[in-house]
Parts: structure tokens; sequence; C-alpha cells
């Protein structure tokens, strides 16, 4: 895979992404040119996603076996050839380039690789792309497969915990911010309750100032004057003639209830 820059390069200057876009295609079109030997059978640009980058794939063809078949697919006698051609010199391994064991860690693919990306680099400043420091040799060249592997599954998941605290950053503040609206949401409430009520209060006063200045009786005073007068007909109906009951009669006397009904509210 070939890419220049970080997905932050692109995202303050998008601009860049059709540019790193030429890079790429410059290299690839002078590839086998560079690099006789080595057949290329693909070549991918991906724009969709965080950083232009390439991938290629390509077949080492070897020449010049002093045993069997003269022409074969060998990677190291492709690179060794390679560096001879571009170099002018046989291929050698660096006596400096050493692991913690004193294991050498140099090799012909490694030195192949140097020499592309410094290539690339030249590309990149060409059509005005910033390139900061020298060309620096990655680990994976250092790495066994199940090395590199591990090494990019290590950096993946300190991305995730990166990503994870940031969410769990998120969701507190989410979560404080639905408690406060939950708070200023009660506290509504009580405020509507005591509007309500007030209302409720205010009402009532305004009714009872009307039933005073219009004079207007309760019901229960009227009920309460009417068992009055039942009571005290009751009362005096051992002593009255029968002309004075006829006459109480016609006045209907337990009827005022009736009356009071029509000509009075509360």
């Amino acid at each position: 895979m070939l890419q220049w820059g970080k997905q932050e390069d692109f995202i303050e200057h998008p601009e860049r992404r059709d540019i790193a876009k030429e890079c790429l295609l410059e290299y690839i079109e002078g590839f086998e040119g560079r690099n006789p030997g080595l057949e290329l059978i693909g070549a991918y640009i991906h724009m969709d996603e965080a950083s232009p980058h390439m991938h290629f794939d390509y077949i080492p063809v070897a020449e010049g076996h002093k045993t069997g078949v003269q022409k074969r697919n060998s990677l190291d006698r492709t690179m060794r050839n390679l560096i001879a051609v571009r170099t002018g010199s046989e291929y050698s391994p660096r006596p400096d380039e050493k692991d913690a064991s004193g294991k050498c860690t140099d090799n012909a693919t490694k030195q192949w690789k140097e020499m592309e990306r410094a290539h690339f680099r030249k590309i990149c400043i060409k059509h005005g792309l910033t390139v900061d420091g020298e060309i620096k040799t990655p680990e994976r060249d250092s790495l066994s497969v199940l090395e590199y592997k591990a090494e990019m599954r290590k950096r993946e998941i300190k991305k995730l915990e990166v990503k994870e605290k940031k969410l769990r950053g998120t969701l507190c503040n989410l979560q404080n911010l639905i408690k406060q609206a939950e708070e200023k949401i009660e506290e509504a409430k009580k405020e509507t309750a005591h509007i309500i009520e007030e209302a409720h209060a205010k009402v009532d006063g305004i009714l009872e100032k009307i039933n005073r200045r219009l004079g207007l009786i309760p019901k229960k005073d009227i009920e309460d004057k009417r068992l009055q007068l039942v009571e005290y007909y009751n009362d005096c109906k051992p002593y009255l003639t029968d002309d004075m009951k006829r006459a109480i009669n016609a006045e209907d006397i337990t009827g005022v209830w009736r009356y009071g009904q029509r000509n009075a509210f509360i």
C-alpha cells in the first residue's frame, strides 16, 4: 500500500486529495520502467476512505539462475537484481541494521522499498505536497508477518480505546443534559400547578364578590330557612284552627324550597 499524509492532512485541506491522486498515478505509471523484473498485475486507488491511497500487486520474475529454470518467480533474487541495476553495485546487507539480539534485519526487499519511497517522496514534493524529514524504514520491514499483524492490532486497539474514551465523555455529557432537562420539567410542572391553584383561588374570590354585590343567597342558606319554617309550622300546627291551616296551606310554606330553587343560585 502507498499513500501520502494522514487523515488530518486532508480534513484541513480537502483539495489535497486530488493532488495525492495525481502523485499516486505518476508513481504507478513508471513502476515497471523503474523495476525490470516486477510485473505489475493490478493497481487500485481508493478515494472513498480517510486518506487517498493505492494498493498494487506485482509478481517478481528473476532471470539468471544457474540451475533449473533460468526464469522463475523469486522475490529475493529479483530485489537483488533491481538494487544492482538501480545503484550500479551488488546488494550487500548493511551491518548496522540489527535488532536487540544482534541479528541482522537488513535485506534486499527492505533496501528496494526505501528506494521506492524516496522516489515517491520526490513526486510528492514536485506536486507541492510537503514531506517532513527523511524517508524512514517502516517497522514492517524488520518484523515477521505475525509480529507485524500483532503490532497493527495493538495500534488499532489503542485507537479504539481513544474512541471509547471520547464516546464515554459524550455519553456522560448527554446524561447530564437529560438530568438537567428532567429537573427543569419537574420545576415547570410545579410552577404550572401553582399557577392553576392561584387561578382557581382568584376565580373563587371573584365569584364571591359578584354574589355579594348581586345579593344572591347561597342554596344552603335557603334550605336552612325552609327547614326552620317547616319546623315552626309543625310546632304550631296543633294550635291552629282549620281556617288558619287553610290560609297557611294557601301560602305553601313547605314549598318555599321550590321557590328558592327557581330564584337563587350559588
